[in-house]
């Protein structure tokens, strides 16, 4: 049986793409505006080109469900804080597809562009694996990211801090999504 989505990675000179993300966007502010560092409001004053840039220096991948709606997102590029890492800079899921395959599937997407990236990169441009931010008290999304994967790392910041740091390691020079084993 086939998924009832399709997952897209956007392009930013396809306008169609453009306003898909701005769509997933908007539904994800709406739905965890503390997951995201921003808010609905400040997203809807911003700019049409700046939606577009978006799409230039962030791989974003979109799931659209059967009625070409936007039903959840994943953005990952490498690391600007620590060029040794690919990070994922944000992940969302609409609420009723929460539980089905579909954050899995997302999560793959990403990680096998990560892997793909890396394994063509020249030697001194590897990296280390992909890490992620995490709300301590986002249970549901740190228990998804564990069976993924990822694993808390508490060196990154000290433990009173409200977001916490999740390390998938390429633990060889072919790590796998988990479609793939």
């Amino acid at each position: 049986m086939s998924n009832p989505y399709q997952i897209r990675c956007l392009n930013h000179k396809n306008a169609l793409d453009v306003a898909l993300w701005k769509s997933v966007r908007f539904a994800a502010l709406a739905d965890s505006p503390a997951a995201f560092g921003a808010t609905l409001e400040d997203a809807r004053m911003r700019e049409g080109e700046q939606w577009s840039a978006d799409l230039t220096e962030t791989s974003t991948y979109v799931a659209v469900g059967d009625n070409d709606d936007a039903i959840g997102s994943i953005r990952i590029s490498p690391d600007r804080e620590d060029t040794d890492w690919f990070r994922i800079t944000s992940f969302w899921v609409a609420p009723k597809h929460r539980g089905t395959s579909l954050a899995g599937d997302l999560m793959d997407s990403a990680i096998l562009e990560a892997v793909l990236v890396d394994e063509f990169s020249e030697p001194h441009d590897r990296r280390s694996g992909v890490l992620l931010w995490c709300g301590r008290s986002n249970e549901r999304a740190a228990a998804f990211y564990r069976k993924s994967g990822f694993v808390a790392d508490e060196s990154w910041r000290p433990a009173g801090y409200p977001w916490v740091v999740m390390l998938r390691p390429f633990t060889s020079r072919r790590a796998r999504p988990r479609a793939s084993l």
